[in-house]
């Protein structure tokens, strides 16, 4: 499977976000949060997966 490494500044969701369509991205694949801060503050994942416009996979 084919995968590509880029680094970006901003607000975490919106960059993955903005990568997806720049690259016509079928899917985001993430890793998910298991800790205290992802529980009071949510996490990337969580976020990026209620408000991304295309399938977002959560590996725990």
């Amino acid at each position: 499977m084919p995968w590509i490494l880029v680094e970006r500044g901003g607000d975490i969701c919106h960059e993955l976000e903005e990568v997806g369509r720049e690259y016509c991205a079928d899917a985001i694949v993430v890793g998910g949060t298991h800790g205290v801060i992802g529980r009071v503050f949510g996490s990337v994942a969580g976020r990026l997966a209620r408000r991304a416009q295309r399938p977002v996979i959560v590996i725990p």
